[in-house]
């Protein structure tokens, strides 16, 4: 089990740290919303816990982005705070469990275990085309030239395209894909997020898989199109 720790509290984290890797979980541990923000993009965590006075970003303001972003891994809130508008707050913005400081070691550890059992899922199949597998639990992509692990807009955007290889995908499609009917950032977003995953598919997939921008139209995702290649 992978757990992403959020504490600006330097004692704090470390304890946090030490104790639930002698429970024998995977740890990351950083001090600001920001830092936690950037690693979810990056790794997969079964859960995070997450301090809510933070500097900069607040715990509050990352668990409403959190959630606004479709990310439904699971949260545990820690808080010095534990007047019950607090605790309303955060289950409303979508925390799975409030735990206030102080508080007791074995109590943290069976509050984990049991919010890691209420929320697991069955593993998704896997998606296949053209000699690449997508595992949607892992955000990774494999074929016999390598293994990617995605970002989650990554993987959402390489998901719809492996969909329809070959296929012309607007950008409205994968607007409504990623943001699922909430409210989206301007369309040349989407431009951004083709050029991430271009850079990323070309370095370790040496032109298997290539996203090619149709201009005014979309985007096609061609598989094994290395002969294409200029």
């Amino acid at each position: 089990m992978n757990i992403l720790v959020i504490e600006d509290d330097t004692p704090t984290r470390q304890f946090l740290s030490n104790l639930l890797k002698g429970e024998s979980f995977g740890v990351r541990a950083v001090p600001t919303a920001e830092q936690g923000l950037s690693l979810i993009d990056q790794e997969i965590f079964d859960l995070i816990v997450l301090d809510l006075g933070l500097p900069g970003m607040t715990g509050l303001e990352m668990l409403h982005h959190v959630r606004f972003s479709e990310n439904d891994t699971p949260v545990l809130v820690l808080s010095g705070c534990d007047f019950l508008d607090a605790k309303v707050q955060c289950f409303t913005l979508g925390a799975d469990d409030f735990l206030a400081k102080p508080f007791v070691c074995r109590e943290l550890s069976a509050r984990i275990r049991a919010v890691c059992r209420r929320v697991r899922v069955p593993m998704t199949p896997r998606i296949t085309a053209g000699g690449i597998s997508l595992d949607p639990d892992a955000r990774a992509v494999t074929s016999e030239d390598g293994k990617l692990v995605l970002s989650r807009t990554e993987y959402l955007f390489l998901e719809l395209m492996t969909r329809h290889v070959g296929q012309i995908v607007t950008r409205q499609m994968l607007l409504d894909r990623l943001y699922a009917g909430k409210s989206a950032p301007k369309e040349d977003i989407i431009d951004t997020y083709a050029h991430r995953l271009r850079k990323k598919l070309s370095a370790t997939f040496n032109g298997t898989l290539r996203l090619v921008t149709v201009w005014g139209q979309g985007f096609v995702l061609e598989i094994n199109a290395s002969e294409a290649l200029p």
